[in-house]
């Protein structure tokens, strides 16, 4: 990530440099017309950033080379493997981190996808490590385009790179997890078993939980409610 801005400053700040490489995209007909600007302010812009740069990596190597700059990581199979995964994994980071966001949201809806995105991370990992790269477009191109062997020997490592990662999210959101029938609770308290209130209800107070329950989970009218509301989602 360090040399990825280090990169992305010298092109574009520099107004002479930004020009330069614009004009350059526009010459070679490229799809994109310029890089992102990484922010230490927003986390999410790293994932921009990354996306960005391996999208232009090409034009990127040819604009450094016009100016004798030179950075051997750019010519570097492990590196470049390193890039592409981190700018793959960067996008999943990404998508969840948009899920979270917004107005309207609730706590069991936002624990449930990180519970979702701790199950990608486990078949992200399985994936890595039968050489399958579905859900990394970027380290399959650039496992086509670097030295094979290098590509073979980090297989392992980004596999362990991930469990590393769902293992942070598994302490990060115990916490939540131990809520986890508070939350089914809230959105379907009509399938809900009052034997769980044990787990999230004060002891002295449970017996009246239980019959409170039974007669939510017997009012016909909620009932028929949550029925039409359920057909509606």
């Amino acid at each position: 990530m360090t040399v990825v801005v280090e990169i992305v400053c010298f092109i574009k700040a520099r107004s002479l440099h930004h020009r330069q490489f614009k004009t350059l995209l526009e010459e070679l007909d490229s799809s994109k017309s310029d890089l992102v600007l990484h922010t230490e302010v927003r986390w999410s812009s790293r994932a921009k950033v990354l996306l960005r740069f391996c999208e232009l990596l090409s034009e990127i190597r040819t604009f450094l080379a016009s100016k004798n700059k030179e950075y051997d990581q750019l010519n570097n199979p492990d590196w470049l493997l390193n890039l592409a995964f981190l700018t793959d994994i960067s996008q999943h980071l990404d998508s969840l981190n948009q899920q979270l966001q917004g107005e309207n949201k609730t706590l069991p809806v936002m624990y449930a996808a990180v519970e979702a995105f701790q199950r990608k991370l486990t078949l992200f990992s399985a994936q890595m490590t039968t050489n399958n790269y579905t859900h990394f477009p970027f380290l399959a191109n650039m496992v086509k385009d670097v030295d094979s062997s290098s590509a073979l020997c980090r297989e392992q490592q980004f596999s362990s790179m991930i469990d590393v990662l769902a293992t942070d999210f598994e302490n990060r959101f115990k916490e939540c997890r131990s809520k986890k029938s508070m939350f089914q609770f809230t959105v379907d308290p009509f399938s809900f078993q009052g034997d769980l209130l044990t787990e999230f209800i004060p002891v002295e107070s449970i017996a009246a939980a239980q019959l409170a329950l039974l007669e939510l989970q017997s009012d016909p009218l909620l009932s028929r409610f949550a029925e039409i509301n359920c057909k509606d989602c």
